[in-house]
């Protein structure tokens, strides 16, 4: 048993589906504000030169992601088997 939304969410991409098969067009749902927003910001980071540049620098580089490993990862796989050794040991 699902709940409601998921149930109407299921019925909906099952009506898609049948109007796709029967060739009929459904029209978009119009789109709320904040996705609209979100669409414009999406667009500028595309194609003006400072959104280019700003999108190139969210990316970790090399030396960040090496960083990260020694610095985040691997203390926290240490510190995971640390703890599993103790909870073996309880036993």
């Amino acid at each position: 048993m699902a709940c409601k939304k998921c149930k109407n969410n299921a019925r909906s991409v099952v009506k898609q589906i049948k109007n796709f098969i029967k060739g009929k067009k459904t029209e978009p749902k119009p789109k709320t504000e904040c996705q609209s927003k979100r669409q414009k910001e999406q667009d500028w980071l595309k194609n003006s030169e400072k959104g280019k540049k700003l999108s190139i620098l969210s990316k970790p580089n090399l030396i960040e992601n090496l960083i990260l490993l020694v610095f985040a990862w691997t203390p926290l796989a240490i510190g995971y088997i640390t703890v599993i050794k103790f909870i073996i040991n309880l036993f």
